[in-house]
């Protein structure tokens, strides 16, 4: 999250006093910069299974098969 959000947030007047309170370091912006990516592969991991599941999957796949389920009409008499 961006300081100036934080800074706002907390109705800081100056974002030194902020930055103060958050201690960014080089280490921790390296851990969160790890676990972003981490995320990020993972998402992509799973957006690719969905997709590659969604085209094997046969009741995905029936309209476009043409193994639609056969329905009867049925027209009723107005009397």
């Amino acid at each position: 999250m961006a300081a100036n959000y934080v800074q706002k947030f907390l109705d800081h007047a100056k974002l030194s006093t902020t930055s103060r309170y958050l201690n960014v370091n080089r280490d921790g912006m390296h851990a969160a910069l790890k676990r972003f990516e981490d995320a990020r592969e993972a998402e992509e991991v799973r957006a690719g299974e969905d997709e590659k599941s969604a085209r094997g999957n046969p009741v995905a796949n029936a309209t476009s098969s043409g193994n639609e389920p056969k329905t009867e009409k049925v027209s009723k008499s107005v009397q």
